[in-house]
């Protein structure tokens, strides 16, 4: 788990209370007095703990429901896709642009070799030109792996069908029986990453959860509307304040 104050993780930590009760809660790394690391002198980090035993029934609660009910990550994603599409056409006219500079250069390269031939340039000038010519060409070159590459991503169908799949497969898992070992498959199987945030309203700090799922070649969290290259949404939940930083 990350926050986005200092960058460092989150770590379990167990803490008795006077009641003499013991609370599980994770804390950032940057909050220790030795890791004084964060702002300009060097204090410690003011993020928001986040009581454990809520955290890890939220991140549960959330991964069940998803398996429970796959269909609203599947329509997410088929929405994220429809605008790749559009966003893929023209990609596809940019790759054609290139293509079209970079069959130019072929042209170019053989008219100045042709002047050299006639004598009409020397020999400094041929290197010269040709040199830039060479470093034309391999802008094109890199520019058109690039929008390849992204093009050769944008199979959001076959993105769908891949996420589809997975969830069926662990949903499977899920009804043979819910054992802790089985709660940790699933968990690790789907979450990339959960992220801690920490905000402040009226001089109270807040976190917030933000949990990012992966889906074989694809990474989505079922919710929202943020998206970004990667095919990530985010689902965000604020737990209640239980316990002070």
């Amino acid at each position: 788990m990350q926050v986005r104050l200092c960058g460092l993780t989150y770590i379990g930590m167990a803490n008795r209370r006077r009641s003499g009760k013991e609370e599980f809660y994770y804390r950032c790394n940057g909050k220790h007095g030795t890791r004084g690391i964060y702002g300009a002198h060097g204090q410690r980090c003011p993020s928001k703990e986040v009581n454990g035993d809520l955290l890890e029934r939220t991140v549960w609660a959330d991964v069940e429901s998803l398996l429970r009910s796959p269909g609203v990550v599947i329509e997410q994603l088929q929405q994220r896709f429809a605008a790749e599409r559009n966003e893929s056409k023209r990609s596809q006219e940019h790759l054609g642009r290139l293509q079209d500079d970079l069959a130019a250069k072929i042209t170019e390269r053989n008219r100045i070799l042709t002047l050299f031939r006639r004598g009409r340039i020397n020999e400094a000038d041929l290197d010269r030109q040709m040199d830039q010519i060479d470093r034309e060409e391999a802008g094109l070159r890199s520019n058109i792996e690039d929008v390849s590459a992204r093009l050769l991503g944008a199979d959001g169908a076959g993105r769908v069908q891949s996420a589809e799949a997975l969830l069926e497969k662990l949903r499977g898992r899920l009804d043979a029986g819910v054992s802790w070992e089985v709660k940790r498959h699933l968990i690790e199987a789907l979450v990339s990453i959960i992220r801690i945030d920490t905000s402040e309203e009226n001089g109270k700090r807040w976190a917030s959860i933000a949990i990012t799922y992966r889906f074989g070649i694809c990474v989505s969290t079922c919710t929202d509307t943020r998206a970004d290259n990667n095919c990530t949404l985010e689902k965000v939940y604020r737990p209640p304040n239980r316990r002070a930083a």
